[in-house]
């Protein structure tokens, strides 16, 4: 993402993100132009790429929010086991669930959760440093690739559902 910090700059990528979701719930993300997304947005489309790259680009935003909503919960507690990152995780989609929903919808989920596992792997290392020291890095990473493998599928299905489970459940 481009033109970090002032206040214009801000209204431009939020127009530019709520123009994305607003189409998003009608088309697909493989068919939406950029065009048609600065018309919704009402900017123009030099406004767009002075802002973002890509549509990716602009996807970051909202998922940039998600993680770190994540990562404050993490933050947040001392117990990082298994369990408990499970429902940290299911909470945090809980909150974002339309969002969520749009990504799943559109084969993007893997952008949030290659995030969230790459910025979990950060916490671990300060937070669980005994493990690192007693399994090492490469066997740490590859369980909770395998950890995050999963929730990803079950994210799926569950946030898709018509009556889903509750975060507890």
């Amino acid at each position: 993402m481009k033109n970090k910090g002032n206040a214009k700059s801000l209204y431009s990528k939020n127009q530019i993100l709520n123009a994305l979701l607003k189409i998003m719930q009608q088309k697909m993300f493989d068919e939406i132009t950029i065009k048609e997304i600065t018309e919704t947005a009402m900017i123009s489309r030099k406004t767009f790429y002075r802002n973002f790259d890509d549509k990716i680009d602009v996807l970051n935003i909202e998922i940039n929010r998600v993680v770190l909503f994540y990562l404050q919960a993490v933050d947040n507690t001392t117990d990082l086991s298994l369990s408990n990152v499970a429902y940290l995780i299911f909470t945090t989609m809980e909150n974002f669930r339309s969002f969520i929903q749009l990504l799943v919808k559109n084969n993007l989920n893997h952008l949030l959760i290659d995030k969230m596992f790459n910025n979990i792997i950060e916490v671990y290392k300060v937070r669980k440093k005994e493990l690192f020291e007693l399994y090492g890095e490469k066997i740490i990473c590859q369980t909770l690739l395998f950890s995050f493998g999963g929730f990803e599928k079950y994210i799926s299905y569950w946030i898709m559902s018509e009556t889903p489970v509750t975060t507890t459940q």
